[in-house]
């Protein structure tokens, strides 16, 4: 059994009010997910802008994910809650990165127009090989979806789990590798006006059902 120091800063989401009586205030809070049981404890006490606390519980051999949320209390809309941040740890658990590189490098989010190409770098630390390690510890998969916005959409509220999966393969080497793509997969006939986004993501096994990079790296085409 292991006790973390979970290190966490917290980011307080702005607010510009709509009402000039409305008045709002924000408290950030950590929420643990014990795997694979799902047992879920919220922190009793709040998180401050910065600093370090220790799990609320010990992480078990299948490891926990923690998540920091902020809740906004607003006299005229009530309480919300926004998501921050996630991240999973565990004795087993590889890490992985997923960057999207295009001829547009101006953008936080890539961008790049339907006709040109682009590259993705996934780099994996952490994998195992030995005889007697835990398969979740040797192997990740590598999964790419397409999904299109439609001829007028902007990926407002689309619904991801309708996308379609392109491709997918197994990683079993620590180290970067370098995806090329002559052109986005997103469907349709005229390439000026195709909407949508292509999704890259590494997952562990499905023994431990846990997401290594953040859900869905997604690149949009505008």
């Amino acid at each position: 059994m292991k006790t973390l120091v979970l290190r966490i800063t917290a980011v307080s989401l702005l607010c510009c009010p709509v009402f000039a009586a409305e008045v709002v205030s924000y408290v950030n809070y950590i929420r643990q997910f014990q795997m694979p049981a799902d047992v879920t404890w919220d922190a009793s006490d709040t998180v401050a802008v910065s600093g370090t606390k220790l799990s609320a519980l010990a992480i078990n051999p299948g490891g926990a994910r923690f998540e920091l949320w902020t809740m906004k209390s607003s006299s005229v809309t009530g309480l919300t809650g926004y998501l921050l941040e996630s991240s999973y740890l565990g004795t087993y658990i590889p890490v992985a990165t997923v960057v999207v590189r295009s001829e547009d490098a101006t953008s936080a989010i890539p961008w790049t127009r339907a006709d040109r190409p682009f590259q993705v770098d996934v780099t994996l630390s952490g994998l195992l090989n030995g005889a007697t390690d835990p398969e979740p510890s040797k192997s990740v998969k590598f999964f790419r979806h397409v999904q299109s916005y439609g001829v007028a959409g902007n990926g407002l509220g689309i619904d991801r789990t309708q996308a379609t999966l392109l491709s997918q393969s197994s990683i079993t080497t620590n180290g970067t590798q370098t995806l090329s793509y002559l052109v986005t997969s997103i469907p349709g006939a005229n390439r000026t006006k195709i909407r949508g986004e292509e999704r890259f993501s590494i997952f562990s096994l499905a023994v431990l059902t846990t997401a290594l990079s953040p859900p869905g790296f997604v690149r949009s085409i505008r």
